[in-house]
């Protein structure tokens, strides 16, 4: 609330008492309105900290088995992600060695090469499509 010779003061320059902001706290100390409250009063804190928790135990609980597919002695991904990679890195990068990685670091690098290969074929579709698309318009065109 506006003190009483505060309020006449800003009528008096032609403010009206929406536009004054008061620049106090609930115990009438002094407010700095550039500088944030030190307290988040936000009610829901416990449950954006229970999400980052929580985030955190998924990720945690994800990479376990991956950790143990990654030391078991058997080199399943590993031998499927190979030759994946080695043509890649034969067309890429001509001069590098492709080493035969372990089970979860070649799920790991298997899992967004995929992805990308998706990607690339999803785009190709595309284009064949549109490609097509505009030979059969040109050929109805010409009719």
């Amino acid at each position: 609330m506006l003190l009483a010779p505060q309020l006449r003061q800003a009528k008096a320059n032609g403010l009206s008492s929406l536009k004054i902001q008061d620049r106090t706290d609930n115990g009438r100390n002094a407010v700095n309105p550039c500088r944030p409250p030190i307290f988040n009063h936000d009610p829901l804190a416990w449950a954006h900290a229970i999400q980052h928790v929580s985030g955190l135990i998924v990720m945690a609980l994800a990479l376990i088995p991956l950790i143990w597919l990654d030391q078991t002695r058997v080199q399943i991904v590993g031998f499927a992600l190979y030759p994946v990679e080695h043509a890649l890195n034969a067309v890429l990068f001509p001069g590098v060695i492709t080493p035969l990685r372990g089970n979860g670091t070649a799920l790991l690098i298997l899992l967004p090469t995929l992805a990308l290969l998706a990607v690339v074929f999803a785009v190709l579709r595309s284009l064949y499509c549109f490609a097509r698309a505009a030979v059969h318009r040109l050929i109805g065109a010409a009719r």
